[in-house]
């Protein structure tokens, strides 16, 4: 169904008509079609609104209900002459029949790839303070994209040169001016899920917020700035740009000649459940809409690991009526919540995809769901806990060169969905301690805390002078300090162009970074600090940043030092799954089995260390429930 919108002004009531077309009569180079006015149309991408603030429009020649901001859309992106036609979701699809609404939301991909143009409202610019409107941040974001755009294709050194220059001309970006970035990209629309394949889809896509607009190839020039020169400023003024980069990937994924698939390297291979990951902590009102509002990826078309085809040509997942992992269903009933779904997903993923250990790596808890009667290792989708640690899957491997072994699925009662899990692993250690505390708040407590647990490091008040501690207790050869380092960091370090290698590989750097971050934490205040330092400490900082949410720093019988879950606790257990690239952390729950608490980092095992001259026998089979 599309609505054509009769023209109109500002004010005047807003009169729309509903006609149902053929969605494949539009072709997929021009998204044009030989209907006598309806060659082509344009989709929406708003935020619905409170249900309780609506507006009067006249649908068909009889009177209906939108929400406000609907209304607002409607009545901003209608021609004063000519009648439009649009697509939007609230009035093309009858949200009381359920049936139809999961028949649309098979198709929602298609329709917004077919779209000549996407039309994204971000709603009305009614800020109360002038300066803070988005007429002043929409001109700020296009001057940056411009230096951005003519920055590209330089050495990296003018790069770096030519942008920080306009960053760091006196006044060139105000306060007041970040202010009013920040709340254009704290709106709602940035914040909700649909929206993300509403983007991503777009051929092309228009923002909209009041009278003023903006396009995606400026906002993405802007956030590729900040990105790669300045993106400690994210930090400070609050611009949280996850729904941006998510878009983008999809885009990639949909449109682009790079593709996150590149099908022939496991490593390189995007999976469903990656991309349900990097959307955890968007909104929905429908805790399904989680994972029914990325079946339009084509990752939820793959068949296995490696299936390339649903990227070939998107629009042949449908054209050829492939199927998606889970099939949309929102028929009210015992069997159907969103926990239903999460386990029918996950199941899927194990048994006709075959990813086992994918599924464990995005297993995340907190205090009340790892003690529910609920199987612990379904990713729960609507929790907002980051699970993979960055570059998990291209620099590491905890279990060498292994092979996954098979995951078996059982369930405990007869015709019931399989709710015990089998694997093979290897036990690593057991916990001892674990540090709860912010580590970047409480820094100096917990480098006290690691030293006198392993029992003759010094205390470390003065961190340029660690020797390596002889105790039998310390398990490794590399000093204390870069073993601590990289444990805060995940095994990962940051320099000027913002990218994340190995710790390892530039130790040096690794530990200098450190000592800025640990002198930044005694003299807070940036005039205290060095421009060395300055600099140094805040690649350090969005290191820790970037592993530490949601996390803690814990330390093994062995003396070996990690990085796990929030609700991780002493006696829990470290195991290495067969073929895995992370160590899990785990915790007796009777019967012989486990429950899972999530993936750990383990200082000094995550190149197979831990498993070398080992093979597959001595790798046990254990049961998580």
């Amino acid at each position: 169904m599309e609505r054509p919108v009769a023209p109109g002004r500002k004010g005047d009531s807003i009169v729309c008509t509903l006609h149902a077309v053929n969605l494949l009569a539009y072709d997929d180079i021009g998204a044009d079609a030989t209907i006598e006015g309806f060659e082509r149309y344009e989709a929406i991408s708003y935020v619905w609104g409170s249900v309780h603030r609506t507006v009067q429009i006249e649908c068909d020649g009889m009177q209906k209900h939108v929400t406000k901001n609907l209304a607002d859309a409607l009545e901003a992106l209608r021609h004063l002459e000519l009648v439009k036609v649009l697509w939007a979701d609230a009035l093309c699809i009858n949200q009381e029949d359920l049936k139809e609404r999961a028949e649309q939301v098979k198709l929602m991909g298609l329709i917004y790839w077919k779209a000549r143009r996407v039309r994204i409202w971000l709603g009305q610019d009614d800020d109360k303070e002038e300066l803070h409107r988005a007429f002043y941040a929409i001109e700020i974001i296009r001057r940056l994209s411009g230096i951005h755009l003519a920055a590209l294709g330089t050495t990296a050194e003018h790069y770096k040169a030519y942008t920080n220059i306009r960053f760091d001309e006196p006044d060139s970006i105000t306060d007041t001016e970040w202010t009013a970035i920040h709340r254009l990209l704290d709106r709602a629309w940035f914040e909700r899920v649909w929206v993300v394949q509403e983007l991503g889809l777009a051929r092309d896509a228009v923002f909209h917020c009041g009278d003023e607009c903006f396009s995606r190839s400026e906002l993405q020039e802007f956030t590729s700035l900040l990105n790669r020169s300045k993106m400690r400023l994210i930090k400070p003024y609050n611009l949280n740009l996850q729904m941006l980069h998510l878009g983008q990937d999809y885009w990639r994924s949909c449109w682009g000649n790079t593709r996150l698939e590149l099908g022939s390297d496991p490593k390189e291979a995007e999976t469903f459940f990656d991309i349900l990951a990097r959307a955890r902590g968007l909104s929905c009102t429908d805790p399904r809409d989680t994972v029914y509002a990325f079946l339009g990826h084509p990752s939820a078309f793959k068949q296995r690991m490696l299936d390339i085809d649903p990227y070939h040509w998107y629009p042949r997942n449908y054209y050829e009526k492939r199927a998606t992992i889970v099939i949309p269903d929102y028929r009210s009933s015992k069997s159907n919540s969103h926990l239903d779904v999460y386990h029918q997903l996950a199941v899927a993923a194990i048994a006709n995809v075959g990813l086992g250990p994918n599924v464990l790596s995005h297993v995340g808890h907190n205090e009340d769901t790892i003690e529910a009667k609920y199987p612990s290792w379904v990713p729960r989708w609507n929790l907002y806990n980051r699970t993979t640690f960055a570059g998990s899957e291209i620099y590491f491997a905890a279990s060498g060169l292994h092979p996954p072994a098979p995951f078996r699925l059982s369930s405990s009662r007869r015709k019931e969905l399989a709710n015990q899990l089998s694997f093979k692993a290897l036990r690593l250690d057991s916990v001892r301690c674990v540090r709860r505390v912010p580590l970047q708040d409480f820094l100096e407590e917990a480098l006290d805390l690691m030293a006198l647990l392993l029992s003759d490091a010094p205390i470390l008040r003065r961190p340029n002078a660690i020797p390596i501690p002889s105790s039998l207790k310390y398990p490794y050869e590399e000093p204390f300090v870069l073993a601590f380092a990289s444990t805060m960091t995940a095994g990962l370090t940051s320099s000027w162009n913002m990218h994340c290698e190995p710790a390892d590989k530039f130790p040096e750097q690794h530990v200098r970074n450190f000592h800025a971050y640990f002198r930044r934490q005694q003299h807070p205040k940036p005039a205290q600090l060095s421009a060395g330092d300055a600099e140094y400490s805040g690649y350090f900082a969005l290191d820790v940043r970037r592993e530490d949410h949601n996390r803690v720093l814990f330390i093994t019988h062995d003396g070996r030092l990690g990085l796990g879950p929030s609700v991780m606790e002493g006696s829990d257990e470290i195991w290495i799954p067969l073929g895995s690239k992370m160590p899990v952390i785990l915790r007796r729950y009777g019967n012989g089995m486990f429950k899972i608490v999530g993936q750990a980092f383990v200082y000094g095992v995550m190149r197979g260390e831990a498993v070398q001259g080992k093979s597959e026998n001595d790798f046990q089979e254990i049961t998580l429930w």
